[in-house]
């Protein structure tokens, strides 16, 4: 690269990059060579790309959000988390949840517990979280899915249903056990979905529920079906029990009106 400072030359490279034009260092120093360009003029270009990498990633990450169908008029997130109510050991679960390490070992994350203790905002935390950094996510109750099951089914669209769910990085099924019972083919569908899922060994799907694992058999069609399901939900997985007082009410505000008494009015003639 002749004279032209190479880690300036590689630094722009990289920066192109980043915002996907291929741009190879060597281009940048013969360019540079050939219009006498400093290195302070090509760290000023650089500054300019990160500032468009930084927008496109906003960009990005706003349409992931929408995407995801996670609700975003009170957005849970790790932050407004309240932490203070855990042990210190179950802190610390929450920040290993937080690191998002469990996505590249292909672990599943399955919450259940007593209602209002926060495993619905974790799972949401998680998912928003994976959309900041950028990394796809898609929220459903277990309702919600077994519908666009259905449709998938009488639409004869089971092989665009499985497709349009297995890659995504982060799959969350919300209140587990709570809708009707999935008819033959949907249990077969859902199972082709998990097992996909499972053979990927990456990814995570996040199940929240206030009923213990073993009780949703219940939901599925055929009792071995269910048992192969939650066999592959259990198999890589971090189980997370929370068990406590909710945690709906804690902001409510409590007026009293008392009626006992007959109100007495002023200012009238």
């Amino acid at each position: 690269m002749g004279n032209i400072n190479e880690t300036a030359a590689e630094k722009l490279s990289a920066g192109f990059k980043e915002i996907g034009i291929d741009c190879p260092a060597e281009i940048i120093a013969g360019w540079s060579l050939e219009n006498m360009v400093s290195d302070e003029r090509i760290d000023d270009v650089c500054m300019l790309l990160s500032s468009i990498r930084a927008l496109i990633d906003s960009r990005r990450a706003a349409m992931l959000k929408g995407m995801s169908r996670i609700p975003q008029a009170a957005r849970k997130t790790f932050g407004n988390f309240d932490i203070s109510r855990l042990s210190k050991g179950n802190e610390e679960l929450v920040r290993h949840l937080e690191s998002l390490d469990f996505l590249s070992l292909g672990e599943n994350v399955v919450i259940v517990g007593d209602p209002g203790t926060g495993k619905t905002h974790i799972a949401q935390a998680i998912g928003n979280l994976c959309c900041d950094r950028l990394i796809p996510a898609r929220y459903y109750k277990i309702s919600e899915l077994a519908e666009k099951l259905r449709k998938s089914i009488e639409k004869d669209n089971e092989i665009g249903c499985i497709n349009s769910l297995i890659s995504i990085p982060c799959l969350i099924i919300d209140e587990v056990g709570y809708c009707e019972k999935l008819s033959e083919r949907q249990s077969n569908l859902f199972f082709q979905i998990l097992d996909r899922r499972y053979d990927r060994g990456k990814g995570c799907t996040i199940f929240t529920s206030n009923r213990q694992p073993s009780e949703w058999r219940d939901m599925f069609f055929d009792d071995s079906l269910a048992k192969c399901i939650i066999d592959r939900i259990m198999d890589r997985c971090i189980a997370i029990d929370i068990r406590g007082a909710s945690f709906r009410g804690q902001h409510r505000t409590v007026y009293k009106l008392n009626f006992n008494s007959m109100p007495q009015i002023t200012g009238l003639n």
